[in-house]
């Protein structure tokens, strides 16, 4: 059976593509239409490259909230590598750990340690700041694809953090 092609197959085609396309929304790897850099892809980041500037978490996989907008939290990180310090903001609390990086791409960090205020709101904020520093406590690698930083654990948890320009 061989199929011919009609005037009208070329649009029907290319609008079931558009639709199955539109079917993609919950995709992790793109927030807003844009695409973001698979993580594979990225390559084995200095410190000088991620150091003084403010990392925000995009995402944690896997996450115990797969959905959740970890972008709205302000959830964040900054290196200083004359200290030795790493710190930002939880959600919630202000937080800090010392951290050590050595080759192109490795990074350890200590305990991480936080102000202890409690907020209800956002509704999750709390389970989030744990999350994070949680993952954050076994990182042992650090990627760079464009302005996404990736952290990874030996359990293959990945922290997902994006560049803030602001």
């Amino acid at each position: 059976m061989s199929v011919t092609e009609t005037p009208m197959s070329r649009p029907v085609l290319l609008l079931a593509a558009l639709l199955l396309t539109g079917c993609a929304g919950d995709d992790p790897a793109v927030r807003g239409g844009a695409v973001m850099p698979a993580p594979e892809l990225a390559l084995p980041a200095a410190i000088e490259e991620v150091a003084g500037r403010k990392w925000v978490v995009d995402a944690i996989t896997p996450g115990a909230a797969d959905p959740f907008d970890w972008s709205r939290l302000g959830i964040s990180l900054e290196l200083d590598p004359a200290s030795g310090t790493a710190s930002g903001y939880g959600g919630c609390n202000r937080w800090s750990a010392g951290f050590t990086s050595g080759a192109a791409g490795r990074i350890a960090f200590d305990p991480p340690r936080a102000t202890r205020m409690f907020c209800a709101e956002p509704e999750g904020v709390m389970e989030r700041e744990a999350e994070f520093l949680g993952a954050l406590a076994g990182t042992h690698r650090m990627t760079l694809a464009e302005d996404h930083l990736y952290l990874e654990r030996d359990d293959g948890t990945r922290i997902t953090l994006i560049l803030d320009d602001a």
